[in-house]
């Protein structure tokens, strides 16, 4: 509800509660907080594995999907920065919408779903995925679970 309520512009109407409560990925405050637990079960999944997030070499990150995440975090300060400067929440809870529409895009291609290809790098990129969309969920004051 608060994430919806945050979403809202100015003058805008409220979604309908039975859209906030659905768990489909079509319900932008539920896939900012799955995109957060996909992250964070990457994570998992590689800690089961005696592996970690290392010293980062960007060389490695070179799929579309892994550049675009990349490109997306980059933009969190500003966006927050702006966001504040207009009181505008909404425009902060859009960016997190397109924030986890990149995690989960990238935390689902092959390079994070098989063993043979996880690396420091990648590890790297969701590590910083999981933070950024947890801060993200912060700010709004909603929280930001790792499994769902």
């Amino acid at each position: 509800v608060r994430f919806a309520l945050a979403a809202t512009p100015p003058g805008g109407a409220p979604p309908k509660a039975e859209v906030i409560a659905r768990h489909v990925l079509g319900n932008p405050a539920y896939a900012v907080r799955y995109a957060h637990a996909a992250a964070a079960a990457v994570l998992r999944w590689a800690a089961s594995l005696d592996s970690g997030p290392g010293g980062f070499r960007s060389r490695l990150l070179t799929a579309p999907p892994e550049l675009a995440l990349l490109g997306a975090l980059s933009w969190l300060p500003e966006r927050v920065a702006m966001a504040a400067r207009r009181g505008r929440p909404d425009e902060f809870a859009g960016y997190l919408e397109e924030l986890a529409a990149r995690t989960i895009d990238t935390m689902s291609t092959t390079g994070f779903t098989t063993i043979s290809s996880i690396s420091s790098e990648r590890l790297w990129l969701a590590d910083a995925a999981r933070t950024g969309l947890a801060a993200g969920l912060g700010l709004l004051g909603i929280s930001a679970p790792s499994r769902l």
